[in-house]
């Protein structure tokens, strides 16, 4: 283990003026995307992974 940190995100899916419960009644998906890497090379602005470049892979074991 080396100390490095990862991040999890979870980007809702719903129309511009709705509510949460709007989207829970309607059966909105929401995407979650979760880290197999140390950083990343995306570079996607509202995740601070992407800003860090891509640093490794994760391991197997680091993922189970």
């Amino acid at each position: 283990h080396d100390g490095a940190h990862i991040e999890t995100v979870i980007i809702p899916h719903f129309k511009q003026r709705s509510t949460a419960a709007d989207v829970h009644k309607s059966g909105a998906r929401s995407t979650l995307c979760v880290s197999t890497q140390v950083g990343c090379n995306r570079g996607c602005t509202f995740c601070a992974t992407g800003a860090m470049g891509l640093i490794r892979n994760l391991t197997a074991e680091e993922i189970a």
